[in-house]
């Protein structure tokens, strides 16, 4: 998923992004080996710079939340698969989404805040083919835009960006041999939640990312070079992301 307004992740992302730094403890209860404690992102574009801090909080070994000072997100499962969210800010719901799954995947993700907003997933043999941003006009739910990917090894090799009634955007990526962050969490987190600084859909870590434009359709150009330092366990502490008049860095604690 991309961030254009009716984008489910940008609407979670901007409850994190609207807050500073949190250093409230992250775990309570058991949680799991080498699961995620606390995310804290630092962006900067043009400028300015702005902070945030996810802490992720479990109830005998299952992600019930992540919240920060003022905004918090609970999970809600069905055995072991989450089918809804709800986001609150000041402890007053402001947004919450069910999920509904197709053969154990997820199928759809809807804004059950005003039911015209979803992704739609679609698989080939159980590897991620396509999602589309769609909105709900009269009875018909119209794609907005949809990314479709090759993937390779579990990583994402190629991406096609495309926007209603636009050509395709093309980009790909190189990655390291080392572990996700989202590794040793729930598989549907890596749809729910995101980063500006890393890619939670993939087995490994981005490396390179580069872009190709219409005038100059087979030579890539550089967009951004990621660089990482990791724990004993090979999971990222930190990732930081390079671009033009962009620098982004995500540091990440384990339980």
């Amino acid at each position: 998923m991309d961030k254009i307004n009716i984008t489910i992740l940008l609407t979670i992302l901007l409850v994190f992004a609207s807050c500073s730094n949190n250093s409230d403890s992250s775990t309570n209860d058991t949680t799991p080996s080498n699961s995620l404690k606390r995310i804290t992102e630092t962006k900067t574009s043009n400028g300015q710079t702005n902070t945030f801090t996810a802490n992720f909080y479990y109830e005998n070994g299952i992600l019930k939340s992540i919240s920060n000072a003022t905004d918090r997100i609970e999970f809600f499962y069905t055995g072991s698969k989450i089918t809804s969210t709800i986001i609150y800010n000041n402890n007053v719901i402001s947004n919450s989404y069910a999920i509904t799954y197709n053969n154990n995947l997820i199928e759809t993700f809807t804004n059950t805040s005003n039911n015209y907003e979803r992704n739609l997933y679609t698989y080939n043999n159980g590897v991620l083919l396509k999602d589309e941003n769609q909105s709900l006009i009269g009875t018909n739910w119209q794609t907005v835009m949809t990314n479709s990917y090759e993937f390779l090894n579990g990583n994402i090799k190629t991406k096609y960006k495309q926007l209603e009634n636009f050509s395709p955007s093309k980009f790909t990526y190189e990655h390291d041999n080392k572990l996700n962050p989202m590794h040793y969490m729930n598989a549907e987190l890596r749809h729910i939640i995101g980063l500006e600084t890393c890619n939670f859909l993939i087995t490994n870590n981005e490396t390179f990312q580069y872009r190709y434009t219409d005038s100059a359709p087979s030579t890539p150009i550089l967009d951004y070079y990621y660089q990482m330092t990791y724990n004993a366990q090979n999971l990222p502490t930190s990732i930081k992301k390079y671009g033009a008049n962009f620098e982004s860095e995500a540091k990440f604690e384990y339980n």
